[in-house]
């Protein structure tokens, strides 16, 4: 995909969690060609997290399964490590495959 990023927004940031970054967000991308797409970002200690709660709650079959459209799972829901994963999407092709277009 040759578009450059204008803007990505983090609906997470700044809602830390103990100094931390946040565990998900919504990523929403705005292209220069003015395209919007969005995805959600989730760590891999929050999907653990989620799991839990949901063997407590029984949602999800009592966590034996979890499931998001447009889910990325990533190491760290930083701006930066967002933003490295959202170039290396769109220099590979994969964005278009797990960003919907808004």
């Amino acid at each position: 995909m040759d578009s450059k990023i204008q803007e990505i927004y983090l609906s997470g940031e700044g809602q830390e969690d103990n100094g931390s970054d946040a565990h998900n967000t919504d990523v929403i991308v705005r292209l220069e060609d003015g395209s919007v797409y969005a995805a959600s970002f989730f760590t891999y200690d929050d999907i653990e997290r989620i799991r839990r709660e949901h063997q407590r709650d029984g949602e999800f079959l009592n966590g034996k399964y979890f499931w998001a459209e447009q889910m990325v799972l990533v190491d760290s829901c930083s701006r930066a490590d967002v933003t490295a994963v959202v170039e290396h999407m769109l220099e590979t092709g994969d964005f278009l495959e797990l960003f919907r277009r808004l």
